[in-house]
């Protein structure tokens, strides 16, 4: 931009453009300055700053002045001093960052918080954010849908007009909802919602006839274009609008008439008033990078009004807060608090997109964390009550749970809770607790499911306090003292219970959705898992082991699998290595797992990729197809244990699943795996800190990090009444330096050249010769589409290339599996380029398969078939996208006969490898388990060989059949567990009399009991001579007492005399 290109963008949008390092300005001022607190620096202290607030590179203050020094020892000009640094960051903050604050919970606890409203208006401010942002629902009108605002039955439709953007600028005149506007036609229309659809704006609106008394509302709702549709306001300005007249005999025309003028209009300023959807994610962290736990509680967020993509990059996640001390919902309190703000004071800021300042309104639409903190927040019991389903009233007691109805009710969503339900219920346990009585509280807690956890510090007092209160006064009346407790509790907090449940559009026990981390793969991915290998032998496990390290992973997008480590760690994996396992698993387990572990190992692949499938094309044939696989994997465990579904919460939340899925978009779109990453940031921040007060520390840390990430973004801040952005110079470091993207977490959008073909480097050239066409296998194979470089130059030579990329950004190398554009699907045998050429487009011999018209019996897959032989020569650009392909080593008989030298340190030790080989060549299976490109496979495939199948034809006979051998098993198992409490109790009680007895009692029980011990003994000492044994080998049927060895039973100083183990022996009891 050159210097009359910024005169015209300073005149146009009143920003000034700076061409230095603003705001750091150009040189070092002297401490001397009169404003010691405000300083300048120069570029050094750009390039300091950016240093010291890397978030996966953090600097100790010691490493901080240790470069300082070399600077200094270097020659390095205007290098401030370390005070001087500090001071300069200190004010940068305040000019630039976020608000950092102490806050004091109801319970005592002290916090700071992040003003999460100043987060949400950077984003606005920030020119690489802002022009992301959709501020407008949105109709695909049957297309794709991939976003929350283009779900019919999701927020973004289905809530008041009012809390959605109510006007909008045409051509330098703003338009409001529910305001009177004339159509270019001349009608009269009043606008009820914006809406964009396929890049239009579109108003909905009711067609009105104007009339001498008054505006008579006429038609339903119907749609115009905005675009040259709008003509005028048929009153432009607020009093205008006042004078309509309002007819008071028609009582539907009356309420609309009641909203004229707009009420916006006294809260916007005249400009676009947004509205943001932030999810607000809470868990608890440890803030040590060693295994010892330093228990967090730490709270983020994001921007929902972002694509899904962008969400899952670390540059768009915000630290809010974080605790050892203050619960979650006290530091959700806060944030309700700011949240509410917004509804009566919008967040002013700066449309970096629009070049114009806004307002906004901030709405929380969803609570994602794993399923524990969800049911905090929902005022949940947990997963441990009898009703365990935060989301519905699934449950009762053992008797109903195990009931042919009560055990079906487990396998559907059953009837939802809402969000007046439950504070009704708190309420009433708050009630309740007035009176003294704790086991009341405990009943309805027990027989609801709803425990809170702020009112539950709140009934212990009330309950202490009502007991002291009846001590004192035995004769007052009970309803008394719980009516001076009643009045007593709003002197103490203004709200005695989970705050988000007074958070408006808001519901914590439907907007806690599932999240499929936690729920799926640390969930019932996991159990699989264990259920597979607790039961392996060593030599079953070894044989896993080999054949999942051999597993093909070209077109899964997977990281290199590290077989051996997921085994010896086979009971602490993560999260990515349940994603490995979901796709690879079945391939690897025949001969090894039982039927039903097969089938349910097949079940819960069919479902994961459904479940991460980025871009849902129909909606209802979705759902409908993810109701039968989860139906199938739920069926499946059942299979394996009947009373499973019973205690594990995470099998009965998938039923929720596709209701998520329809009022929110795709599951992808909320699992919090971007969250858990950005803990490994916060532990940065936190082992930097002295822990005299980590919550500050911390919270002013990410302040420093959001400062100097919307600076090198080109951000813009409120300065002396108008509005500035940082010097061109500060804005270019990160455009122009991609090792400074990565540390900041930003991704530019990626971009790639279809048919792009990557040459071998220059030394590897030299060292191959051309090949022939003979060579390069391109006589015999077929020429489609009459390529001229066969036809007019057959001599030419050529050289292999290293990959190719194809339409969707796959990278694809020789053996890759692909669908080309013909369409057919085929295995590239050679990437080819001309020798000598300088074109980057090459040409592709692709070995020809079919697709098998059936599954594979086993696998429930689609089969690849050799078409005889067949090779096409196509240009490189002809493929289209990638998929994973395995082979068939359960048909073919494949074994580990295969050695190889392991590779150690980059040389190649005498350690052998083994490895499956592979019989034959011709049999393979499309692995339709796998994520990547799931959705495109599907599109290309058969429906016949994608449409999912029940397990069980009548579930619900299926599931009575469970249910009547569940019922017998399971009061079995009660009356096992009851016996044996039965039996504990009887041993406690004996102990308890024999410890009241006294130690003569115990001296003589002593004595009576010596022969047998000596017997004992002796008996022992035989069985020693002739079989030794563990010394542990019944430990909890073995009672240690002293023997009459060669200290017997004497006394020194009052005390049993030092013994080694040996001088111990060992008498059996039934105990």
């Amino acid at each position: 931009m050159g210097e009359d290109e910024d005169d015209v963008y300073e005149h146009f949008t009143g920003v000034p453009i700076s061409h230095d390092y603003a705001p750091y300005g150009n040189k070092t001022v002297s401490t001397a300055s009169p404003i010691e607190h405000v300083l300048s620096y120069g570029f050094q202290s750009c390039y300091l700053d950016i240093l010291d607030n890397l978030p996966r590179l953090r600097l100790s203050s010691s490493q901080l002045k240790m470069v300082l020094w070399i600077m200094k020892e270097c020659g390095a000009r205007d290098v401030p001093s370390f005070n001087e640094f500090r001071s300069m960051q200190t004010h940068i903050r305040k000019l630039v960052g976020v608000r950092s604050d102490l806050h004091k919970s109801d319970l005592g606890n002290n916090f700071y918080v992040n003003d999460i409203r100043d987060l949400i208006a950077k984003d606005f401010a920030n020119p690489e954010v802002a022009p992301h942002i959709n501020k407008y629902p949105e109709d695909v009108d049957g297309g794709p849908l991939s976003e929350i605002w283009q779900m019919k039955d999701g927020r973004w439709h289905n809530i008041p007009l009012d809390t959605l953007p109510p006007s909008i600028l045409v051509q330098s005149l703003r338009y409001y909802i529910h305001e009177v506007a004339e159509l270019k036609d001349g009608r009269w229309i009043i606008p009820v919602l914006w809406i964009k659809s396929k890049g239009t704006m579109y108003v909905d609106c009711r067609v009105a006839e104007r009339t001498v008394s008054a505006l008579f509302v006429l038609a339903p709702p119907v749609e115009f274009s905005i675009a040259g549709r709008i003509r005028c306001l048929f009153c432009s300005s607020e009093s205008d609008q006042s004078s309509v007249r309002r007819p008071e005999s028609q009582p539907r025309t009356s309420r609309a008439a009641k909203k004229i003028p707009n009420e916006f209009r006294k809260i916007d300023n005249g400009e676009d008033l947004f509205t943001v959807w932030v999810p607000v994610w809470m868990d608890d962290v440890s803030g040590a990078r060693s295994k010892q736990y330093q228990k967090h509680l730490n709270s983020y967020a994001a921007n929902a009004n972002l694509p899904g993509q962008l969400l899952q990059q670390e540059y768009n996640v915000k630290f809010v807060s974080t605790s050892p001390h203050a619960s979650a919902l006290e530091q959700l309190k806060v944030v309700v608090s700011q949240v509410k703000s917004t509804h009566t004071k919008p967040i002013r800021t700066y449309d970096a997109d629009a070049k114009r300042p806004c307002s906004c309104r901030l709405f929380v639409p969803d609570a994602p964390a794993d399923n524990p903190q969800q049911a905090e927040e929902a005022s949940h019991i947990g997963h441990q009550g009898n009703y365990f389903c935060r989301r519905c009233k699934v449950g009762g007691t053992a008797e109903e749970r195990e009931s042919c109805n009560g055990y079906h009710a487990y396998y559907e969503a059953g009837q939802p809770r809402n969000v007046e339900e439950i504070r009704n219920l708190v309420l009433e346990q708050i009630r309740v607790a007035s009176y003294g009585v704790g086991t009341h509280v405990d009943h309805l807690q027990k027989s609801t499911g709803m425990k809170d956890k702020i009112a539950q510090h709140w009934i212990d007092i009330l309950i202490d306090k009502a007991r002291e209160m009846q001590a004192e006064s035995p004769s007052r009346n009970v309803d008394e003292i719980s009516s001076e407790l009643l009045r007593w509790l709003p002197t103490q907090t203004d709200q005695p219970y989970n705050p988000l449940l007074d958070l408006a559009l808001f519901d914590p026990s439907q907007d806690t959705l599932v999240e499929i981390l936690h729920t799926i793969l640390l969930g019932d991915e996991k159990y699989v898992w264990y259920d597979l290998h607790h039961n392996w032998t060593d030599a079953q496990r070894d044989l896993f082991t080999l054949r999942l390290q051999s597993t093909d992973l070209d077109g899964l997008r997977l990281p290199p699998i590290r077989a051996a480590y997921m085994m010896q760690y086979r009971n602490g994996l993560i999260g990515k290595h349940f994603k490995t396992l979901m796709q690879t698993t079945i391939f690897h387990i025949q001969d090894i797992a039982t039927p039903a572990q097969f089938q349910l190992v097949r079940a819960l692949g069919e479902l994961g990729p459904m479940v991460w499938l980025p871009v849902i094309e129909d909606l209802d044939q979705y759902l409908e197809d993810l109701e039968i696989l989860i139906g199938n994997v739920l069926d499946a465990f059942a299979d394996m244990d009947p009373a499973r579904i019973l205690i594990k919460l995470k099998l009965h939340m998938l039923t929720h699943l596709p209701q998520d899925i329809r009022r929110r978009g795709p599951a992808v779109g909320f699992a919090t795996e971007i969250f858990e990453c950005f803990n490994a940031i916060f532990r940065l921040c936190s082992v930097l800190s002295n822990h005299q007060a980590p919550s500050r520390d911390i919270a002013i840390k990410f302040a420093d990090l959001d400062s100097v990430k919307h600076i090198l973004s080109g951000g813009y801040w409120l300065q002396d009444g108008g509005w500035v952005c940082g010097g061109k110079d500060v804005q270019r470091i990160l455009r122009s330096n991609p090792i400074i993207q990565r540390h900041l977490g930003w991704a530019p959008p990626p971009s790639w050249t279809s048919g792009l073909v990557k040459a071998l480097a220059q030394k590897k050239q030299l060292k191959r010769n051309a090949l022939t066409a003979d060579e390069a296998l391109l006589s015999g194979a077929e020429n489609p589409l009459n390529l001229p470089v066969l036809g007019s130059e057959s001599g030419i030579n050529w050289m292999d290339a290293v990959n190719v990329m194809s339409v969707t950004g796959d990278c694809c190398r020789v053996g890759s599996w692909g669908v080309l554009q013909l369409p057919v699907v085929g295995r590239i045998s050679k990437i080819l380029l001309p020798k000598g050429g300088r074109s980057a487009q090459g040409i592709l011999v692709v070995t020809q398969f079919k697709v098998g018209e059936k599954l594979h019996p086993h696998y429930h897959m689609p089969v690849l078939l050799p078409a005889a032989g067949r090779r096409f020569i196509v240009p490189s650009n002809s493929i289209q996208f990638t998929f994973n392909v395995q082979h068939d080593c359960r048909a073919c008989g494949c074994s580990a006969t295969g050695t190889s030298r392991r590779m150690q340190e980059r040389v190649i030790s005498d350690a052998i490898v083994h490895s499956v080989v592979h019989t034959e060549d011709t049999r393979f299976i499309i692995n339709t388990h796998a994520f990547h490109n799931a959705g495109l496979l599907r599109k290309f495939l058969p429906i016949a060989l994608t449409k999912p199948r029940q397990l069980f034809a009548d579930r619900r006979e299926r599931h009575d059949e469970l249910a009547s051998t569940l019922t017998v098993t399971q009061k079995e198992k009660r009356a096992a567990t009851q016996a044996k409490a039965a039996a504990t109790r009887e041993k406690n009680k004996a102990a308890r009399e024999r410890a009241a007895a006294g130690p003569a009692a115990q001296q003589t029980e002593l004595q009576a009991v010596a022969p047998a011990s000596q017997t004992a003994a002796a008996a022992a000492a035989q069985v020693t001579q002739a079989e030794p044994r563990p010394v542990h080998a019944e430990p909890s049927r073995t009672v240690m007492v002293p023997g009459t060895g060669a200290h017997g039973g004497e006394m020194e100083n009052g005390r049993p005399p030092k013994r080694t183990r040996t001088e111990f022996e060992f008498v059996h009891y039934n105990i």
